[in-house]
């Protein structure tokens, strides 16, 4: 049960969950390849969430990007993951649930960190990893944005 600071407030939020509650309804009526639940966020407006949650990192944009990989061994050939596989793609599904296959790590939240590109790209990851070692691990985004220092908020 949230709490709000004054009575005025409870209802704006009450109003607001209203209006996203029938959005909810309004999209999972059409049966699409997605359904929409309530979380955390569904007294927030989308501007509102926006401002919490969307991070926009600027960058310099004369700055070298530099890489020093020199000494550091790839994930990849740990875990032998194949990336490019000549697969058979005459006969594919229209669409595919990867939460029933049970290769997807309960979904993170990254606050106001404005790490985006380190969610995904762990997510990806971690996916993949599952789908070739059939085991679900979770990988650090922190380790990520610490080696990112200066470009993606590390």
């Amino acid at each position: 049960s949230v709490k709000y600071e004054s009575k005025e407030e409870e209802m704006k939020r009450n109003a607001i969950f209203q209006a996203n509650l029938h959005h909810i309804e309004q999209v999972n009526a059409q049966n699409l390849s997605y359904t929409l639940g309530v979380n955390e966020y569904a007294d927030l407006t989308h501007e509102e969430f926006v401002a919490q949650k969307v991070g926009i990192l600027k960058m310099d944009a004369r700055r070298d990007v530099k890489f020093d990989v020199e000494g550091r061994t790839s994930c990849i050939s740990h875990a032998r993951l194949s990336l490019f596989v000549s697969a058979d793609t005459t006969s594919l599904p229209t669409s595919v649930d990867w939460r029933s296959k049970g290769v997807l790590t309960p979904i993170k939240n990254q606050g106001a960190c404005g790490s985006c590109w380190a969610f995904s790209s762990t997510g990806t990851l971690e996916a993949k990893y599952a789908i070739e070692t059939g085991q679900l691990r979770s990988f650090s985004e922190q380790q990520l944005v610490d080696c990112s220092r200066g470009y993606g908020t590390g």
